[in-house]
């Protein structure tokens, strides 16, 4: 009967296929952060700046890039529970893709740290793509 209604009951999908498409979109957001907060402009007076997201009819580009970025950050925020579920599952499940959803979950919390600080205003911290725990050891 599903053979009739167009099911395909040999097939089943691929998560690990599709975990990883989400990964690469993940990975993409990140960048995209990552760059937005390399090319901060503080010294023409760029900053957060709370308010409504979704009415961009009168922001000037600064501030309608601070928007991007609160979305952005919004959407990584959102995905790290399923990232660590993926994590989970891939210790006992896919551990040869453990490594790369380790490195992107370390991936956002750092893009994360950086878009936290830059809210607070902690521009120096904001600035610095390399987390504070290894620039401490590279110090040492």
């Amino acid at each position: 009967m599903k053979a009739l209604a167009g099911a395909d009951p040999d097939a089943k999908p691929d998560y690990r296929t599709q975990a990883l498409t989400e990964l690469n979109k993940l990975e993409q957001k990140v960048i995209l952060l990552n760059e937005m907060l390399d090319n901060v402009d503080t010294q023409r007076g760029e900053q957060f700046a709370k308010g409504d997201v979704y009415d961009v009819r009168a922001f000037s580009q600064p501030r309608l890039c601070l928007i991007i970025q609160q979305q952005v950050s919004s959407i990584l925020a959102s995905a790290r529970p399923k990232l660590q579920k993926w994590i989970s599952d891939a210790q006992t499940d896919d551990p040869e893709s453990l490594d790369t959803f380790l490195q992107m979950n370390d991936q956002i919390n750092t893009v994360l740290s950086r878009y936290e600080a830059y809210k607070k205003g902690d521009y120096a911290t904001a600035s610095n793509p390399i987390p504070a725990e290894y620039a401490a050891s590279a110090a040492n």
